[in-house]
């Protein structure tokens, strides 16, 4: 895991400040003195997890739950890297040095080293100074302490190329891992795989692209995600989902991309059953779910409630394609027919237990409170049977026990 204590911070170039603060009262009074073009440096910025920011809202309190020293710039992407929360205190107000560039603090942010010049290929003075190349996004590995990747956007500079760089020595020297990916389409966000070093993503003015093999190869990851601007990427720590935030084409989601972290494990065989996620036997409030009509209801896509079952096919299979499910005794209590697919294949078990004969495999039956008789909580057995060869995956039935604590 990286070190937290570890930083990496950018200017984005504009004049940049410390954000080292006294108290209410002090801070109030250094924000008169700047100009009104530089106080959007100091707007609110609040972050959970590994990161510790200070918040300064414009206006009202402001909580100081972090802080930096000679930081170049208050910048919710600049900052990505940051250490966890800092110690609560007193903090000084000073006022920062200027500058540019791509700065690096081994030292929980005592001192800087400014390692943009070490950086390849980019155009003549590209981070000095008041040119409008921005470091659009820092990301540090989730595996190696020395290893970060950053994208540089220069599209105010009519700039449209993508500028992609890898460091594993802590800034010393960078790589460019551009490679294939198109030579238009300024990048504005790249993310290591939380669990698979060698899979990245990377959002650009065009669309999304993975690689799969750390920066080597890139290939379009589109399907039904419309063409738009990617601004930024998450996976999420709990659900291992894709989440996608686009310039104009709202939020989309890729559910569970378990088949991506473990794709490497295809190369060699002719067929795949990756990880099951744990499903939710979700119930329905049929009280509290009420809703109204009317053009102005929106509602997201949902994903289908139930196990997902992803499997790889090296090609077509020739014959059936057959997924039971059986309990902890052995027996079997549902079959599925797969799909045949070359590729990745998902299929998806609703909880429910083999349907009696008419009713067909795709829905359950009975009325419970859900309207679906479902499997009760428990470890699974899938096995998936495909051109004379099984494998077999466990996955796990979660009570839904979050209907009545709202």
């Amino acid at each position: 895991m990286t070190d937290f204590s570890e930083l990496l911070v950018a200017d984005r170039g504009q004049k940049a400040h410390a954000v080292h603060l006294v108290d209410k009262a002090g801070f109030e009074a250094w924000l008169k003195k700047r100009p009104a073009e530089d106080r959007h440096l100091v707007e609110a910025q609040r972050f959970t997890g590994k990161s510790g920011f200070v918040v300064l809202p414009r206006g009202g309190d402001f909580e100081v739950v972090g802080a930096v020293d000679d930081a170049k710039k208050l910048d919710p992407w600049a900052l990505g890297a940051l250490s966890a929360k800092l110690p609560a205190g007193t903090y000084k107000l000073a006022e920062g040095a200027p500058g540019a560039g791509l700065w690096l603090s081994r030292d929980n942010g005592a001192t800087f080293t400014e390692v943009g010049k070490n950086i390849p290929g980019l155009p003549n003075g590209a981070l000095d100074g008041d040119n409008p190349y921005w470091i659009a996004r820092i990301d540090a590995s989730h595996f190696d302490a020395g290893t970060a990747y950053v994208s540089v956007d220069g599209h105010r500079s009519d700039d449209i190329k993508p500028y992609l760089f890898v460091t594993r020595d802590y800034g010393k020297t960078w790589q460019s891992i551009v490679n294939n990916l198109p030579a238009w389409g300024n990048i504005q966000v790249v993310r290591e795989d939380p669990k698979n070093k060698d899979l990245l993503y990377v959002g650009t003015e065009f669309g999304l692209y993975i690689s799969l093999d750390g920066g080597k190869q890139w290939q379009r990851f589109m399907n039904n995600l419309p063409t738009s601007r990617v601004d930024d990427i998450l996976v999420h720590p709990r659900d291992n989902d894709l989440i996608i935030a686009t310039h104009g084409r709202s939020i989309w989601i890729a559910d569970d991309i378990t088949p991506l972290q473990q794709i490497a494990t295809t190369a060699t065989q002719d067929a795949v059953l990756f990880d099951i996620r744990p499903a939710i036997a979700y119930l329905q409030d049929r009280q509290r779910g009420q809703q109204t009509g009317g053009q102005k209801a929106f509602v997201g896509e949902n994903p289908p409630r139930g196990a997902t079952i992803s499997y790889y096919l090296k090609s077509a299979a020739s014959g059936d394609v057959k997924i039971t499910i059986a309990d902890a005794t052995g027996r079997t209590i549902r079959t599925i027919d797969g799909t045949k697919e070359q590729g990745i294949n998902r299929v998806n078990w609703n909880l429910a237990p083999q349907p009696p004969p008419g009713r067909g495999q795709g829905g359950g039956f009975g009325g419970g409170r859900g309207g679906v008789q479902t499997v009760d909580a428990g470890t699974y057995i899938v096995t998936l049977s495909v051109n004379g060869k099984t494998m077999t995956k466990p996955v796990s039935v979660l009570q839904d026990v979050w209907l009545n604590e709202r």
